[in-house]
């Protein structure tokens, strides 16, 4: 092996910790790395890349098309009061301050937009909860 690569398909503005951990990961093991940032989760299903960053919400999507690329190996425990030090997801809805919207009730029959179908903070848990409600 040349170089190990890591891809990564989450996002962008945590990319310095991804940089740093590939960085960190390759001077331990004395091996060039390389850091992708994955546009599609084609190269994921694949198998491209040694080593991927990826959301929850397509590991179990690929292993339930019988698709097992991967093997999970860690969970990020974000800092902060919220996270109570799990490796937890959280998904806010973010609206204007002088919105009239307050809950999810009040978005009922409204437009508004996710950042990509594959994320479980992003799309599979507002899913979720819009199909229960």
């Amino acid at each position: 092996m040349n170089k190990l690569r890591f891809g990564t398909y989450l996002a962008p503005n945590i990319l310095p910790v991804y940089e740093a951990i590939t960085k960190e990961v390759g001077r331990r093991l004395r091996i060039e790395t390389e850091l992708v940032v994955e546009t599609s989760y084609e190269s994921c299903q694949k198998d491209e890349n040694e080593v991927c960053f990826v959301c929850s919400l397509p590991y179990v999507t690929f292993e339930r098309l019988g698709i097992s690329p991967t093997v999970p190996v860690a969970a990020p425990v974000l800092i902060g009061s919220r996270y109570c030090g799990q490796p937890v997801y959280y998904s806010d809805v973010i609206v204007h301050q002088d919105s009239p919207f307050q809950s999810f009730l009040d978005l009922w029959g409204q437009s508004w937009a996710y950042n990509e179908p594959l994320s479980h903070s992003g799309y599979g848990i507002l899913r979720a909860i819009i199909y229960c409600a």
